[in-house]
């Protein structure tokens, strides 16, 4: 059979008939009918989920969550760091005896001489309670006393290094005095008047 197009002319026009094609669309059908289906299960729900025997062990074993800390009252405050100051003046009085076993004017720099041995690991004392002691010890009125006198400072070693100064003899007896006054007028205030702080004294 034929392949090539018939030509048929009507009326001044040119159509173009092809030529009929061996029935395949039947065969296509036919092939495609005979192909499987394939359906898609739905999912099944997912059960909610049950914690094992061991994520009960863990969960059992974390303590629950503390409350949250209520803020330290300005007297709490106060209280706590008089405690972490007197057990770092023992720890100092431990290794340097010379010095603070008794009190004495310290040495100018030795803050910075302190600070240095701590650095070091020869003085088991933390930043904040080496600061506490030396403050602690500085703004007493038993240094400001031994201060008032006059004389010598002392080293860690409690050899003799430096004078205390005319100027700082003046200071802390200003201070001894304003101290004193303060305390006489305590009595007639409240008992939750706060003193003001004082300066510390090398």
């Amino acid at each position: 059979m034929s392949t090539e197009p018939v030509i048929h002319r009507k009326q001044r026009r040119v159509v173009i008939v092809a030529n009929e094609q061996p029935q395949a669309a039947p065969a296509i059908a036919q092939t495609r009918a005979d192909r499987p289906v394939l359906r898609l299960k739905a999912k099944a729900p997912t059960p909610p989920a049950v914690p094992s025997q061991a994520g009960e062990a863990a969960s059992a074993d974390v303590p629950p969550a503390s409350p949250r800390q209520e803020p330290l009252s300005d007297a709490e405050r106060q209280h706590r760091q008089a405690a972490k100051a007197e057990a770092a003046l023992r720890v100092l009085a431990e290794h340097f005896p010379g010095l603070f076993t008794s009190v004495r004017p310290m040495a100018i720099g030795t803050g910075k001489v302190l600070d240095a041995e701590r650095k070091a690991g020869r003085l088991p004392l933390g930043c904040i309670p080496l600061k506490l002691a030396l403050s602690a010890q500085a703004t007493s009125d038993a240094y400001f006393e031994a201060v008032a006198a006059g004389g010598a400072r002392f080293n860690l070693a409690g050899e003799v290094e430096g004078e205390v100064t005319p100027e700082q003899v003046a200071y802390a007896t200003k201070k001894l005095h304003k101290r004193r006054d303060t305390a006489a007028r305590r009595h007639e205030l409240p008992s939750d008047a706060v003193a003001p702080a004082a300066t510390p004294v090398e």
